[in-house]
């Protein structure tokens, strides 16, 4: 989501002609993503609202979902993107004698 700031911050650099209400526009309805990691998206919503970048109160300009699998619900102009990684995640499993094992959870993207 670093993307989301540099495009943010080029718009907005000194000498960049935005009225108020174009400000506004950019800063609460232009940017929108998906990220697949809970953390990660957490704390990209959390660098946004740091650097200006949405509203505390609003819809979270990031949703969590998956891009490559989930129809999106935006047509948009542009897109930035990073490419997609695949998620290794484990589900912890507890047998009827007490004992825990992990099953890694692992998918190609």
């Amino acid at each position: 989501m670093n993307r989301f700031l540099g495009a943010y911050n080029w718009l907005t650099r000194p000498g960049a002609k935005l009225d108020k209400r174009q400000k506004e526009f950019l800063r609460d309805q232009t940017f929108h993503g998906n990220e697949i990691v809970p953390n990660t998206r957490r704390m990209c919503l959390m660098n946004l609202f740091l650097h200006n970048v949405g509203e505390l109160d609003g819809e979270p300009l990031v949703a969590r979902s998956d891009a490559l699998i989930t129809e999106p619900k935006l047509k948009v102009d542009y897109v930035l993107a990073n490419p997609p990684f695949g998620k290794k995640s484990s589900m912890t499993i507890t047998n009827e004698e007490g004992e825990e094992d992990k099953e890694a959870l692992t998918y190609e993207r």
